[in-house]
């Protein structure tokens, strides 16, 4: 089946219309209020496949963001807001963005105010999770200090850090 006229052939890419995306959050953080706390926002927006095949925006990322933790808190002010998982990357765009690149292009453009949990993969690619490493080119498990500091930097110290897989 072709897509209509005007909408995008990709898979895993952002909504055409961040207001009619914002109906629909909200209708399902109303409807299953009482049985669903935890949301999360998307996931890996900072690569490529998980962005529409198209290139990666920290900022489209962030309106997004700002318009279903608006609507998720309207219909469920209880409920926790998780942003996107961030992938480990090193790429410095435009394909592929560095999460930390990232993640601050995220807080320039006001995120902070729009999640409760910061999301990452930590999936310790190149070793063990005994590899204590604070190496930015090296994708392991201590990575995720290099996210808190950024949290910190831009006054999230209250925030966690999950791991969603």
């Amino acid at each position: 089946m072709e897509p209509r006229p005007g909408r995008r052939r990709r898979y895993f890419c952002p909504p055409d219309n961040l207001s009619d995306y914002g109906d629909f959050v909200e209708a399902v953080a109303g409807r299953y209020r009482g049985h669903i706390r935890y949301y999360q926002v998307w996931n890996e927006p900072n690569i490529y496949p998980e962005w529409g095949e198209q290139p990666v925006s920290p900022e489209a990322y962030t309106e997004l963001l700002k318009v279903a933790y608006t609507r998720i808190k309207a219909a469920c002010p209880e409920c926790v807001v998780i942003s996107g998982a961030l992938a480990q990357t090193i790429p410095l765009g435009p394909r592929d963005l560095n999460d930390f690149i990232f993640l601050q292009r995220m807080y320039d453009a006001g995120a902070g105010s729009y999640f409760d949990v910061l999301a990452m993969q930590d999936y310790g690619l190149w070793s063990g999770p005994t590899d204590r490493r604070m190496q930015p080119r090296v994708l392991n498990f201590s990575r995720p200090l290099y996210l808190r500091e950024i949290m910190v930097k831009n006054g999230d110290a209250a925030k966690s850090i999950w791991i969603t897989r």
